[in-house]
C-alpha cells in the first residue's frame, strides 16, 4: 500500500516524532469545530496541581491518529485495506470532537442540568458528524463506516477495538502524553514491545465471529505496564485530590448560576439528540468562555466560587475516608449516595460546621482495579486477550501474574470539600466523625 498520501502535512509531535495527515485530515483538523479543541486542556484543572499540563485536545487527537495507524500496519487484514485504514484515520482524529470545556467535568455537568444519570461526550461526537457540513463534506463516503468504528457496540471488529478498548490508540498516546507534561513517570510503558505484540484475535474460545485486539503471550508484561500505567495516572494523576476539588467547584459554581441566575444560558445546555440549538451554542464553548461565563453571572456564589478557582483559592478536604475503613453499617449508605441525598447531607455539614452549604461538597471517589475480576463473573469491561501464533486463547485475568485477582474491585473513597482555614480542620474532622457515624449509620 503506497503511504504517500498521509505525508501530506507532517507535524512535529514531542511523543510520538511525527504525526502525518493526508490532504482532506489536514482539511479536518483545520475546520473551527477541530480548531477548538485547542481551547480545550486535556486535563481539565490538572494544571493547578501539575502546571505543565497545559496540553489540549487538539494533539492528543492528532497523536491517536498517528498510534492509530501505526498499529493498523500491525494487523494484516486491515494494513493493505484502503478503504479501512482511511476510515479508521479519521474515526481517530475525530474521536474527541464532542468534549466540552474541561473534558470530563462538562459531561457531569449536562448530566446535571438534564438529569440524566450518565452522560458522555460521545453522544456530541455523533451529532456533530451528522450535523456538521464541512465534516461530512471531508469525510463524504466514508461517513458511514466513520460512525460504525465509533458507535458500534455489537458484533465487534479488531479495527473497533484500535479506535475503543483495553489496548486501543486512546490508552497508547493520552498515558504516555500526559506523564510527559506532568513530569511523572506514572504513564510510561514500553510502547515499543507492547505495539510490536499486538495481533488480531478471532473467535476461538469467544464463539463468536467478532475479533479483537489482542498480543502475543510474548507482550505479557510490557501490556501488565500498560495496564497498571492507566490505573496510577488515575490515582496519582487524573484523580488527584486538588484536581477533584477543583472540578467539584466548577460544577456547583455552574449549578448555583443556573439555579439562580434567569440570564444564563440553561436552555442552551439542555441536550437531545441532533438539538441544532444545543450545537450551535456548544461550539462556541471552550475552557475560556465558559468559565468566563460564570465569572460574569450576576449571581454572587457561583460568581465567587469560580472566581476562586480563577485565583485558585480553593476547597479543601475537610474529611476523607477509605470506605472499607467506615463501619459496617455505614458503607452501604455510602456506596449509594446519589446526588439528592448528597444534597441533603451537604445541608447538614453546613449547619454542623457552620458553613453556608452551598459551599460544602460531598464527593465519592471510585478508582477501578484494573486486574481484579469476581471469579466465576463475568467481566463488564471488555477483557484483554493473548495468543500465541494459533494457541488457545488465554484472557489476562485468567494468567498467573504477580497481581492476577488480587486487591480490591474499586478503591471507594468519601471526601467533604469546604473552604476551611488549617487550623480549624481537625476539629471539623473530629465533629464530622461523630456525625456521619451516628447518623448514616443510624
Amino acid at each position: 500500500m503506497d503511504n504517500s498520501e498521509y505525508e501530506y502535512r507532517i507535524i512535529r509531535d514531542p511523543i510520538h516524532g511525527y504525526v502525518c495527515l493526508s490532504k482532506k485530515e489536514s482539511d479536518l483538523i483545520d475546520t473551527p469545530i477541530f480548531q477548538r479543541l485547542r481551547r480545550i486542556k486535556q486535563l481539565a484543572n490538572s494544571h493547578l496541581v501539575y502546571p505543565s499540563t497545559m496540553h489540549t485536545r487538539f494533539e492528543h487527537s492528532l497523536g491517536v491518529v498517528e498510534i492509530a495507524y501505526r498499529i493498523a500496519n500491525r494487523i494484516k487484514s486491515i494494513k493493505n485495506d484502503g478503504d479501512k485504514i482511511r476510515a479508521l484515520r479519521y474515526a481517530a482524529l475525530l474521536h474527541d470532537i464532542g468534549h466540552g470545556p474541561f473534558s470530563h467535568v462538562f459531561e457531569d455537568i449536562i448530566a446535571r442540568i438534564n438529569n440524566f444519570d450518565t452522560f458522555n461526550h460521545e453522544l456530541i461526537t455523533k451529532d456533530l458528524l451528522n450535523n456538521e457540513e464541512d465534516l461530512k463534506k471531508i469525510i463524504n463516503n466514508d461517513l458511514d463506516n466513520v460512525l460504525n468504528l465509533l458507535f458500534e457496540v455489537n458484533n465487534r471488529q479488531v479495527e473497533h477495538c484500535i479506535i475503543s478498548g483495553p489496548l486501543d490508540a486512546d490508552k497508547f498516546d493520552y498515558l504516555l502524553r500526559d506523564s510527559y507534561h506532568a513530569g511523572v513517570a506514572y504513564g510510561v510503558f514500553d510502547k515499543t514491545r507492547v505495539m510490536f505484540t499486538l495481533k488480531e484475535i478471532k473467535g476461538g474460545f469467544l464463539d463468536t465471529k467478532e475479533s479483537y485486539l489482542g498480543a502475543e503471550m510474548g507482550g505479557l508484561e510490557a501490556v501488565l505496564g500498560m495496564v497498571l500505567a492507566k490505573y496510577y495516572m488515575y490515582e496519582s494523576v487524573y484523580s488527584h485530590k486538588t484536581r477533584r476539588i477543583v472540578d467539584s467547584m466548577l460544577i456547583r459554581s455552574t449549578e448555583l448560576a443556573i439555579e439562580n441566575d434567569e440570564t444564563f444560558k440553561r436552555e442552551s445546555l439542555l441536550y437531545s439528540s441532533d438539538n441544532i440549538e444545543f450545537l450551535n451554542f456548544f461550539k462556541n464553548l471552550n475552557d475560556i468562555t465558559f468559565l468566563n461565563l460564570l465569572l460574569n453571572t450576576k449571581y454572587d456564589k457561583a460568581r465567587n466560587i469560580a472566581k476562586m478557582i480563577y485565583y485558585r483559592k480553593l476547597f479543601k478536604p475537610i474529611y476523607r475516608k477509605d470506605v472499607g475503613q467506615l463501619p459496617t453499617t455505614i458503607r452501604p449508605h455510602i456506596l449509594r449516595l446519589k446526588r439528592k441525598n448528597a444534597k441533603n447531607l451537604e445541608e447538614e455539614i453546613g449547619k454542623i460546621i457552620e458553613i453556608d452549604p452551598d459551599f460544602v461538597i460531598v464527593d465519592r471517589q471510585s478508582i477501578s482495579n484494573p486486574l481484579y475480576r469476581e471469579p466465576y463473573s463475568d467481566e463488564l469491561q471488555e477483557p484483554i486477550y493473548f495468543q500465541d501464533k494459533d494457541k488457545e486463547v488465554s484472557e489476562l485475568s485468567d494468567i498467573p501474574t504477580p497481581l492476577s485477582r488480587t486487591g480490591r474491585p474499586t478503591v471507594e473513597r468519601f471526601w467533604v470539600y469546604a473552604p476551611v482555614e488549617k487550623d480549624k480542620r481537625p476539629k471539623i474532622e473530629n465533629r464530622l466523625e461523630d456525625f456521619i457515624e451516628r447518623e448514616m449509620g443510624a
